[in-house]
């Protein structure tokens, strides 16, 4: 909202292994969510690991999912 400026029930993932972390994220975002009628937005700096479809990978399933560099 445009009240809003702070982060609510943010969520970090951290982890020495770029794996693990994907896959704690994966699973994390698969079980309290159903992303079947959520658009996804994901942006990154085009860097090693982080293409749209990686970023595919991490959503899984969702009716839509645009990613921005």
């Amino acid at each position: 909202s445009k009240t809003r400026r702070k982060r609510v029930q943010a969520k970090e993932f951290v982890s020495l292994s770029r794996l693990d972390a994907l896959q704690e994220i994966k699973a994390y975002l698969a079980n309290p969510y159903d992303l079947s009628d959520t658009l996804i937005i994901s942006n990154a700096d085009g860097g090693a690991g982080y293409a749209k479809k990686d970023f595919d990978e991490i959503v899984g399933y969702c009716r839509q999912h645009e990613h921005f560099l």
